[in-house]
Parts: structure tokens; sequence; C-alpha cells
């Protein structure tokens, strides 16, 4: 059975929320030690609300009823984000970095869209095709091999992309700020029994 292979898991007591590796946030950014915290927005109340739903979220995540249920939504909230330029998903208002993916399709050759959980490193989106645990590869994965030119919409803004698909020390290095974005890949990994592709996309 495959697993992920990460860093040890490290967890505060006081408050349950799992730390894979100090210089990655919680929403997915590879940081750099010099680098200062971001300052928050909004009111303290309505931030510390949404904090702890993004936080259950990720705990059902984990769970194979919502795995089928993403799955089952899927055509629906990218509807959705594409209607609200992300602003808002099936779970009410985005907390979690999304973006809508293009690719061309391997075969039919037309462009082919997936919303997608992303982290950040440097300039590039980081993405991993877990296809919420099953034991095949998602489509948009195979586009992307066949065809590496996509774009990304994030936040309305459309960007041309280059793909990669990352091996050993890179796909290591990047691991850490998938999983704190969503914790859940650790399971899908073990689901689905193959190594989940992991990709990188750098603005063309």
């Amino acid at each position: 059975m495959t697993t992920l292979s990460v860093a040890p898991v490290q967890r505060t007591v006081t408050t349950g929320r799992a730390h894979l590796n100090p210089s990655v946030t919680t929403d997915g950014f590879i940081t750099r030690s010099t680098e200062s915290p971001r300052p928050p927005t909004g009111p303290p109340a309505c931030e510390d609300r949404a904090v702890h739903f993004t936080d259950a979220i990720r705990r059902l995540g984990r769970t194979r009823w919502f795995a089928r249920l993403g799955r089952t939504v899927a055509g629906i909230d990218r509807r959705l984000q594409k209607a609200t330029s992300g602003r808002w998903s099936v779970l009410g208002r985005a907390q979690l970095p999304q973006l809508i993916l293009t690719t061309t399709g391997a075969r039919s050759g037309q462009p082919r869209e997936a919303v997608l959980l992303y982290a950040r490193d440097g300039d590039a989106w980081v993405i991993m095709g877990s296809n919420w645990g099953q034991a095949h590869h998602p489509a948009w994965s195979t586009n992307l091999l066949a065809d590496p030119h996509a774009s990304v919409t994030v936040g309305g803004r459309t960007t041309p992309v280059v793909a990669h698909l990352t091996h050993d020390d890179e796909r290591a290095r990047l691991l850490p700020a998938l999983l704190a974005v969503w914790p859940g890949y650790e399971e899908y990994a073990a689901r689905s029994g193959r190594d989940l592709r992991v990709f990188a996309l750098t603005p063309a």
C-alpha cells in the first residue's frame, strides 16, 4: 500500500492543530524564516469562526463520505466558483485556497476544467492529483502529462502556466505545504494504493 512520506507531525495540545513544518503556514504557503506572519484581516470574531469552520472541514475531509460528496458536487462547485470569481463555493464563502485549472483534453483536444486546492511555492501553484482517494489518476493530471500548457484562475484572474510533474526531493519538499492545506491527502494516498501526482504550475 502506497503512503505519503512526510515529516513527523508536531501537535499542539492546547489547540489540537497539526504543524507539519515550521516554515509552512496552515494555508499552504511555503515561507522563509525571515518573513513575519501576515496580519489578521476582518473582525476577530468573524475570523475565529472562519478558522474553526475551515479546521472542521479539513477534519471531515479525511472521511470516505466527505470524499464521495466532494465528487458528487464537483460540477456545481466549479460553476459557482466561476460565477463568483472564486468568492463562494458549495461550502459557503471560500476559506481554503482553490483554483480553477483549465487543461487540454488528452483525447478530445477540448478545454477541461477542474477546481483544485493548491499551495504556493514562490510564484508557482502546487497541486496534487488525489482524485478523492480513487484508484485511478484524475483526468486533468493525464491531460497535463500530454500537454503541460494550461491556465490557472484564482479570484477571477486567469494566468497561463506550464506544468511539470515533481519527483523525489522536490516532491518531498512540497508535500508538507499541500498537507497543511488538506491533511486528508494522506488518507487518500492510502486508499488509492498509488503515488499521488504532484504538479508545480509556473506562470508562462
